[in-house]
């Protein structure tokens, strides 16, 4: 392999194998419906795929993308938090990086009840020490959430309506501690006519052939807070490379 095929190695340093297996392989084929999708209005749904666990596979696709989980580590000063709860947070890859640098922080992975049996068997393997302050909560982001003085929503809202990610949205409004901020980390849309971020309005479409969510533009992601009743405090893109940014909310 060479250096940038090094990466579709499976165990490679910074390997993304699993992600671009995702992208590529079966997903790559709702593209063949945009004619239709786009006439119904309608996403696409693919048949299981025999002889495999989808929940594994999703998983280990979204904890190989080790780039973008390094830049929120790096970019969201957690010095002040006590509790981290990461809503719909996998097999809790972010939750324990954060965990690792912060050794005060506590964190908490909210997501479906079949993923959560998957992410804890992938925990047992995490240290000690960060373990113990870890736990794992089988839940409905939509009907409620752990109480936390900071909420990380990675990757999440882009897969889900406006009015879905309000309800979610402001179930953690509801259970915030005061001072506290909602983290969210998404990809950033450039405006209509601006001929950039490719790579992200390819994603916009798969969006739009899958799942009922989008990408969104600096104005939307705005709106979408604001109907929760939250302030975006501040946007900070993760990488020089992509249009992925932490966009903050707060209270209004």
């Amino acid at each position: 392999p060479t250096p940038l095929s090094g990466v579709l190695v499976e165990g490679a340093p910074g390997s993304i194998r699993q992600f671009v297996e995702l992208i590529g392989g079966r997903w790559w084929t709702l593209f063949g419906g945009l004619g239709e999708t786009v006439r119904s209005g309608e996403p696409r749904k693919l048949p299981p795929e025999p002889g495999s666990d989808p929940t594994e596979k999703f998983g280990k696709a979204m904890k190989s993308r080790i780039e973008s989980t390094r830049g929120v580590v790096e970019h969201t000063d957690l010095a002040r938090a006590r509790m981290v709860v990461d809503v719909g947070g996998g097999f809790g890859h972010l939750a324990i990086a954060l965990l690792e640098r912060y050794p005060h922080l506590r964190a908490c992975v909210l997501d479906l009840p079949e993923v959560i049996e998957v992410a804890g068997r992938h925990a047992a393997a995490v240290d000690e020490r960060v373990r113990a302050r870890l736990s794992f909560v089988a839940g409905d982001m939509f009907a409620d959430v752990p109480a936390a003085d900071t909420y990380v929503v990675k990757t999440v809202m882009h897969d889900w309506d406006d009015a879905s990610c309000v309800r979610m949205l402001k179930n953690c409004r509801a259970r915030l501690a005061e001072g506290g901020r909602i983290v969210g980390v998404d990809n950033m849309l450039p405006p209509m006519g601006d001929t950039g971020a490719s790579g992200t309005k390819l994603l916009d479409m798969l969006m739009m052939l899958s799942l009922p969510g989008k990408e969104r533009t600096e104005a939307e992601w705005h709106a979408l807070y604001a109907a929760a009743g939250l302030r975006v405090a501040s946007i900070t893109p993760i990488h020089p490379r992509s249009v992925e940014s932490i966009i903050e909310g707060i209270p209004t």
